[in-house]
């Protein structure tokens, strides 16, 4: 589409000619330059001047025959095309090559890519006979067979596609629950709830970024489908993201070191200070498996104290120099209280959201907790993507992760974030961390997964995220944003709300 209205643009500079060009060819169909191709004179009177018509007729040859010439030469050996310029036997352009959906590499070119999801042929076969059994007899999945299905899918997906859109991942769900309706449909006693297929594309999305990042590929799904951007490549804020093997050091002396730490895990030891020694001499290693681009998971089990306070202290000022010790969290619990007072001041509506937090906090909570309420409340973001409340007596295997979100969250025990005993961490959308007992270690950690995971914020906590960023954890980058991009928005170095937060605390008399 954006390479169509690139050419009605360049065929007509006129904004107002291009607008009811590009809006009349949509009500014709036209949805790619590839169509242009099967437009007559007459299709165009409803819409344009003779001459105006004449002149886009006149260029539709040429962009024809610019594309065939584009596909000859990313296809020499295989792809030709007879003379009326469609694609000749040696090279089918159809996105199934095989059974599975899975198209020859040699043969892709963008414009006909466009249009390979309705062919895409959901692999099955792949599946369990026992999943398949319960799919057949109407039966719900269960939620590890759900993600074992999505899996699956989403890899063949990527298999057929390097970028699907949303339009791709939306069909394919939707397909899938046309097929297989009482398994997958969302429904609240057999009312169907938005689409019916929501909750399965939102799964697809966050497997398929999840993959895009582990394979180091620099940008997010195409269209509005990014979760979260390249978890294994964005280096913002870093200053030692990729280093180098230390002085000394051999790749098996660090394995018996990683060794080591597995032992002191399993053993539920907790002499801080080894721990954080032992995480900063194997630094090295812990980056190289981040980057390589191993799962959450595998990389919970290879390096479990990276998810503890400890280890994850020692890795975040070894990427970031920032040294989260005593003094940091004194001045750090100060500045939050500055915060907490500045609100506590501004705030004179007591049926306001902020006021209700405030009355809450006043009855008794973390001062911490109920600073970044109210950051959150004031920034308009999301408290479902930071905050995600469950029952004060859950263990992980109790959470759905589809309630998780696939960026870093924190998991409050209990009714009140303020005032809860418990909390946990989960990132890609499973529990990290199902033990913390302050407020303070859940945020500490929650936040440096950022950066230890490279996951950008997502555009629900940016204001919030770049605050504490800027603002309590001192990382304060002069060029580009962690938040993730969005298309048509304008990107801001520093996002001007955080500022001019920041500018009113300090009038208020920021404390340092």
């Amino acid at each position: 589409m954006d390479a169509l209205l690139h050419f009605i643009e360049t065929v007509f500079p006129n904004p107002t000619t291009s607008k009811l060009a590009i809006e009349g060819l949509n009500s014709l169909g036209v949805e790619t330059i590839d169509d242009l191709q099967f437009l007559k004179d007459d299709d165009l009177g409803g819409f344009l001047r003779p001459i105006e018509a004449r002149k886009l007729i006149a260029q539709i040859p040429n962009i024809v025959s610019n594309l065939q010439n584009t596909a000859n030469d990313l296809c020499a050996a295989e792809y030709t095309f007879d003379a009326s310029g469609s694609p000749a036997p040696g090279c089918s352009i159809s996105p199934s090559s095989s059974s599975s959906g899975r198209r020859d590499s040699s043969c892709e070119t963008s414009f006909y890519d466009h249009d390979w999801h309705y062919s895409f042929d959901v692999p099955w076969q792949k599946m369990p006979a026992s999943f398949m059994e319960k799919l057949q007899n109407g039966e719900r999945p269960s939620c590890s067979e759900r993600r074992q299905l999505v899996r699956v899918v989403s890899s063949e997906i990527l298999e057929v596609s390097k970028c699907p859109t949303k339009k791709h991942v939306s069909e394919i769900a939707r397909q899938m629950v046309i097929t297989y309706p009482n398994s997958f449909r969302d429904e609240i006693n057999s009312q169907v709830v938005g689409s019916g297929y929501d909750s399965l594309l939102k799964q697809l999305v966050c497997r398929i970024d999840n993959c895009k990042r582990a394979k180091a590929i620099s940008t997010p799904l195409c269209g509005t489908l990014e979760v979260s951007a390249n978890k294994r490549k964005s280096v913002y804020g870093c200053i030692n993201s990729d280093p180098q093997m230390p002085v000394g050091e051999t790749s098996e002396l660090q394995q018996e070191k990683k060794e080591k730490l597995l032992v002191m895990f399993q053993n539920n030891e907790s002499d801080v200070k080894t721990i954080y020694d032992l995480m900063t001499s194997t630094y090295t290693s812990q980056r190289n498996d981040i980057q390589s681009g191993i799962e959450t998971n595998d990389l919970l089990d290879a390096w479990p104290y990276l998810f503890q306070p400890a280890g994850m202290k020692a890795h975040f000022k070894e990427l970031t120099g920032i040294d989260i010790n005593n003094s940091f969290e004194e001045s750090a619990s100060s500045k939050f209280r500055r915060i907490l007072e500045y609100f506590q001041f501004q705030c004179t509506e007591r049926a306001s959201r902020a006021g209700r937090i405030l009355t809450k906090y006043r009855a008794g909570g973390d001062h911490l907790c109920g600073a970044v309420m109210l950051l959150l409340t004031h920034f308009k973001n999301d408290h479902d993507h930071f905050l995600v409340m469950v029952e004060d007596t859950c263990v992980p295997s109790d959470i759905c992760s589809e309630k998780l979100p696939a960026t870093p969250c924190i998991v409050v025990c209990g009714e009140n974030p303020l005032t809860a005993i418990v909390y946990m961490v989960a990132v890609d959308q499973m529990i990290v961390n199902d033990h913390l007992l302050s407020f303070t270690e859940a945020l500490y950690l929650m936040f440096s997964l950022y950066y230890i995971l490279n996951i950008s914020y997502p555009v629900e906590l940016g204001a919030t995220l770049e605050f504490l960023q800027r603002c309590i954890f001192r990382i304060n980058p002069h060029k580009g944003t962690k938040v993730e991009k969005r298309e048509k928005k304008r990107a801001y170095s520093v996002n001007p709300r955080v500022l001019n937060l920041t500018s009113k605390i300090a009038a208020f008399d920021w404390g340092e």
